[in-house]
């Protein structure tokens, strides 16, 4: 039996080796690493500490800058709890709702 410890590490571990550049690979775009995890869930991760994790990850960023697909540069300032990647994003054009601008997607976090 794998321990409940060993269980957090590994979504860790999994989350960091997708968005990080490795010599085998370059790094995802944040979106496309929570969405794959997300639908790995019920197979290679304990659904309930991987909804924990995605939870607190989202809820450290509020007012982190962040670059969307679009390319405009915002900062967190609200996420949807239930859909993570859904977030109002503050821009210097104003609100940016991710909810409504459907093709707009998280790519990086900046800081």
């Amino acid at each position: 039996m794998i321990s409940h410890h060993a269980k957090i590490v590994a979504i860790a571990d999994v989350f960091h080796a997708m968005s990080s550049n490795r010599a085998y690979h370059r790094a995802m775009p944040f979106y496309k690493v929570i969405e794959q995890m997300n639908r790995d869930m019920f197979g290679k991760f304990n659904p309930e500490i991987l909804l924990e994790f995605v939870n607190r990850l989202m809820a450290t960023l509020v007012g982190k800058e962040v670059r969307p697909t679009n390319e405009r540069i915002g900062t967190f300032v609200m996420i949807n709890p239930y859909d993570p990647l859904k977030v109002l994003l503050k821009t210097s054009t104003g609100i940016m709702d991710l909810r409504m601008e459907k093709e707009w997607q998280i790519e990086r976090i900046l800081g």
